[in-house]
């Protein structure tokens, strides 16, 4: 047998290494096919990855730059404004997108409700300002002369109005004209207003002392003589019966009379007889 196996060998030897070749050829062949098939679709999808990913970045990062461009970013800034997506993944980049539109949404809407606070308020100022403007009008356009008017303090007359002629005054020792009354009244006694109207000036005099004038209407007006603790203040509404001041000690041209009101009535700045006009 073994003798018959190496003469068949040695007669066909050439055509059974020949056959052996051919199948180890093709081994290895298919075997390399295969590694470079594997190899080559591991390519392909390194580069469809590789595209997608490069394709999300690209567009966050125009992203990024549209909202660099909305914050009007220019020169250096701008630069820097698109460098922060250096580092970053797409996810992140968009989150930070997001949160530089949430700010501006924001930063936009405060200062809207600034603008409209503010807006607010002048037109607030502006209708409470127009309303006393209203009122003033109204109260100075009142008075006409034809109703009675209160008075300001319950008292005695010490100098009565006396225009067309003299009268003596005792602390002077002397006679002249009186352009009002002398109400008299103790100090601390509160002043009210005879008839509403606006409080046009609050002065000092040497005879008269504190005197508040309060315009009427028409030209007529009101002036309430030696007070003290004046509770009103010039261009004020006032009305009938609101206090105004107290009665304060007379001046020095008034020591002997005594505590008083001076009251005095003017039309078209000249001094009328209070009487005429009292209730």
């Amino acid at each position: 047998m073994k003798q018959k196996f190496t003469d068949f060998f040695q007669r066909n030897g050439f055509y059974v290494l020949a056959v052996i070749c051919v199948i180890a050829l093709a081994a290895v062949i298919t075997v390399v096919s295969t590694d470079t098939k594997e190899s080559t679709n591991q390519v392909a999808e390194n580069a469809a990855g590789f595209t997608d990913g490069e394709t999300e970045v690209e567009s966050a990062g125009d992203m990024a730059a549209d909202a660099a461009s909305s914050n009007d970013v220019s020169g250096k800034d701008a630069d820097q404004a698109l460098d922060y997506t250096e580092g970053y993944n797409a996810d992140e980049i968009q989150d930070i997108i997001t949160q530089i539109e949430e700010s501006e949404a924001a930063a936009l809407a405060q200062g809207e409700s600034s603008e409209t606070s503010s807006d607010g308020q002048e037109a607030g100022e502006s209708s409470s300002d127009e309303g006393d403007v209203a009122v003033n009008a109204n109260a100075q356009a009142a008075y006409d002369g034809s109703v009675k008017i209160a008075w300001p303090v319950a008292g005695n007359i010490l100098i009565d109005f006396s225009m067309d002629t003299t009268t003596y005054f005792q602390t002077l020792n002397q006679y002249k004209c009186n352009p009002g009354i002398l109400i008299g009244a103790e100090v601390n006694t509160p002043v009210t207003c005879a008839y509403g109207g606006v409080v046009e000036s609050i002065y000092g005099d040497d005879e008269y002392g504190t005197c508040i004038v309060v315009n009427m209407g028409n030209d007529y007006r009101a002036i309430y003589g030696q007070v003290k603790d004046v509770a009103v203040s010039e261009g004020q509404a006032v009305t009938a019966g609101q206090q105004l001041a107290f009665v304060a000690q007379p001046s020095r041209y008034y020591t002997l009379e005594g505590s008083h009101l001076f009251f005095e009535i003017t039309k078209d700045d000249i001094s009328v007889n209070p009487h005429n006009y009292l209730n």
